[in-house]
């Protein structure tokens, strides 16, 4: 195997790699990111929630 045929195999192999790092990030950043949403979402119902029961008390 000469160099050359060498460093294109491990060319490839370098840059499969990273694909998949790169992959990995995103997927990470989009559970992420969902987790956040869903969060913010349980908040805004116990707001409402916490809302209603006080209004319901005050009548």
């Amino acid at each position: 195997m000469t160099t050359a045929q060498l460093a294109t195999i491990l060319a490839a192999f370098l840059g499969a790699h990273l694909a998949g790092v790169a992959a990995i990030a995103c997927s990470q950043d989009r559970l992420a990111q969902r987790r956040h949403e869903d969060r913010a979402q349980l908040d805004r119902e116990l707001v409402d929630a916490l809302n209603a029961y006080n209004a319901s008390k005050e009548h």
